[in-house]
């Protein structure tokens, strides 16, 4: 397995994560033999500020591939992006954003994750110029999925379905990725080279009957030849939390910004919406599917609790709760009821992680993920049924998004359009600064 370097750890100071990663940490995996470069250089305004220390972190790896994190960015702001040597991208939404990076002389990675399916609205800008410097990138997929449709195997079949000639498509999931990484050992059957090769008998719907890894035969007709043997994982606690009280929101005005989720996708919308008052507290309101939102810090015992509103659930009732929450993965809360949202965040952190659903003080289901919070110590086929049981359980309270965790993470991630929400308050993604979750916010009385 070869990785990247992350690069953003924090990915903004709007918020608060368990550990921070300067260029200096950085340079003991720079020469590491599998880390390749720098991974999704998420800090975009840092980049086109000059900030230093998004700078060093470039400069450390130099010659490297540098990977991008750039949802929306164009003009002489992507020309200065892609200026500071950022060589990739993996979040277009539109074929025309996808040509305009093309044109910068960047590898564009064709996204169909279980929450931000863009593949198929990017596939006009494929051509007999540009597809070789397309590939694909799955970038988030829940273990059922992966283990129904596969991994970028399953994208390969879908860019075929869309139109995309067969060997093409298969070049933009082989050749194009080891040539954009630099693995020069691979991408041709010749003496000399790796032997990471597939055998298929159907280049459109591509059964994989054959797997050689290194030139050894490690699976074949969909089983495993060899068993990998993993040693427990031993890592510290990474629950440290100063829980609040309770998750009430004061009303300090009567409309409120809201995140509104889109369907199949990583950006959000922003609206102002007459928020539902009860004795001094904006509280949710399901008829109209407002739904209260809040980000706890489990790292550091802070204290610190952003809280806010968002639409797109549809939860009638209950709570759900997640450790997953990209990228510091603080405790997101999505809740018909503030009550019933603190106890799926108490529940989540006993186990050391997961996720949580629960209704009228009960806890419905729940998913253990008690590596730092996000991993499962499980055979992925038991991870996907335990999954399949969480989103049951939300599904019985009205949610019918498609993948309700994975979109629920991404409420966390302040570097992705439009409106989001850390523990540290509502942050509006496109000015990068914090907002107030009240339009006509009052001063608090001094005490």
């Amino acid at each position: 397995m070869l990785v990247m370097a992350p690069s953003c750890v924090p990915t903004s100071s709007m918020e608060t994560s368990g550990a921070e990663l300067g260029a200096h940490d950085l340079v003991a995996l720079r020469d590491h033999p599998r880390v390749l470069g720098l991974a999704e250089v998420m800090n975009f305004p840092g980049v086109l500020a000059g900030s230093d220390d998004v700078l060093d972190k470039l400069r450390e790896f130099d010659g490297r591939p540098l990977d991008g994190h750039v949802p929306g960015l164009s003009g002489p702001d992507l020309q200065a992006y892609a200026g500071a040597g950022i060589s990739s991208d993996h979040e277009s939404v539109t074929a025309d954003e996808a040509r305009e990076k093309l044109r910068l002389g960047m590898t564009v990675f064709l996204r169909e994750a279980s929450n931000a399916r863009n593949l198929i609205d990017l596939l006009p800008a494929v051509d007999e110029h540009t597809a070789r410097r397309c590939a694909f990138a799955t970038d988030d997929r829940v273990p059922g999925e992966l283990l129904r449709d596969g991994s970028v195997d399953a994208l390969v079949r879908l860019a075929v379905r869309g139109g995309l000639d067969p060997i093409t498509a298969i070049t933009m999931a082989t050749l194009n990725p080891a040539e954009h990484y630099g693995l020069r050992d691979r991408g041709a059957v010749a003496p000399g080279r790796r032997a990471d090769l597939f055998v298929t008998s159907d280049l459109r719907e591509l059964p994989i009957e054959l797997v050689v890894a290194a030139g050894r035969v490690v699976a074949r007709d969909g089983r495993r030849l060899r068993d990998s043997v993993a040693a427990p994982a031993m890592l510290p606690e990474t629950f440290d939390v100063a829980w609040p009280a309770n998750l009430r929101l004061p009303a300090r005005g009567r409309r409120a910004r809201v995140i509104g989720i889109v369907e199949d996708q990583l950006l959000t919308t922003s609206h102002v919406e007459a928020a539902r008052v009860e004795d001094g507290v904006a509280v949710a309101d399901p008829d109209r599917d407002l739904l209260r939102l809040s980000v706890i810090e489990r790292h550091r015992a802070t204290g610190n609790v952003g809280m806010g509103f968002v639409r797109g659930f549809g939860l009638r009732r209950g709570a759900m709760a997640s450790s997953v929450a990209n990228d510091c993965h603080n405790l997101v809360v999505v809740a018909a009821d503030d009550d019933d949202g603190l106890i799926a965040a108490r529940a989540v952190a006993a186990m050391g992680g997961g996720i949580a659903v629960v209704a009228g003080g009960e806890l419905q289901a729940a998913l253990a993920l008690p590596i730092a919070g996000l991993m499962a110590d499980r055979p992925p086929e038991v991870v996907a049924d335990e999954l399949d049981a969480v989103t049951a359980a939300v599904r019985e309270l009205g949610c019918a998004v498609p993948a309700p965790f994975m979109a629920m993470s991404f409420l966390a991630l302040p570097v992705i359009p439009h409106l989001k929400l850390t523990d540290r308050g509502l942050v509006d993604v496109d000015a990068f600064a914090f907002t107030d979750v009240f339009v006509d916010e009052r001063p608090q009385p001094v005490a």
